[in-house]
């Protein structure tokens, strides 16, 4: 079974959401979190988050 031009990008398209997705989920609540304690600023940790993942907010 050969691959057609449209399964490739719908695969593509699946594997970086199913990774996006709980990236950006877990960047939104630990910059919540940091926030509510007040241990760390949140723009140092979305920064770090941005630089190391490359986020969709980057």
């Amino acid at each position: 079974m050969a691959f057609n031009s449209w399964a490739v990008v719908a695969i593509v398209i699946g594997v970086l959401v199913y990774i996006a997705l709980p990236v950006a989920l877990a960047v939104v609540y630990l910059s919540r979190v940091n926030a509510a304690l007040g241990r760390d600023k949140p723009k140092k940790t979305v920064a770090g988050s941005a630089g190391t993942g490359g986020g969709p907010d980057a």
